[in-house]
């Protein structure tokens, strides 16, 4: 068999949901905010699968997205990009900020600002948490 031969493709809608906290290895304690120990995001998405779902544990409200765009899966990476409904920041050519959500594998992933690519700028990575740690 060769190498990789039946490895399967990154599939973040199946993937996803669960919960993810920043990667806050290099942070000191009092500056790791959105961490899976200090207030973790939950992700989750919309029986059909179109719309992505996320919510930080503790806070009430709920952001929601249609996904305008799959990228092509390999078992390396996947992805897709959305556009938060009610998002009223905008870049600097003055359209509403949309964001690329990049799996580089099962358990992390990252994003990118359509608007940051030409920079190479993105976030830092989220990575999945273990739900012993979410209170």
């Amino acid at each position: 068999m060769l190498p990789g031969a039946g490895a399967q493709a990154l599939d973040p809608v199946a993937q996803l949901p669960g919960y993810w906290g920043w990667d806050m290895s290099d942070l000191a304690p009092e500056d790791r905010q959105g961490s899976c120990a200090d207030s973790p995001m939950r992700i989750w998405f919309e029986e059909s699968g179109t719309r992505y779902n996320s919510q930080h544990v503790g806070d009430e409200q709920i952001a929601t997205a249609p996904i305008l765009l799959s990228l092509p899966s390999t078992e390396a990476s996947g992805g897709f990009l959305i556009r938060y409904d009610g998002e009223d920041r905008l870049d600097d050519a003055g359209r509403p900020v949309e964001w690329l959500l990049v799996m580089e594998s099962a358990d992390a992933f990252y994003w990118v600002r359509l608007d940051w690519i030409d920079q190479g700028n993105r976030t830092r990575y989220m990575v999945r948490c273990d739900e012993a740690l979410i209170g």
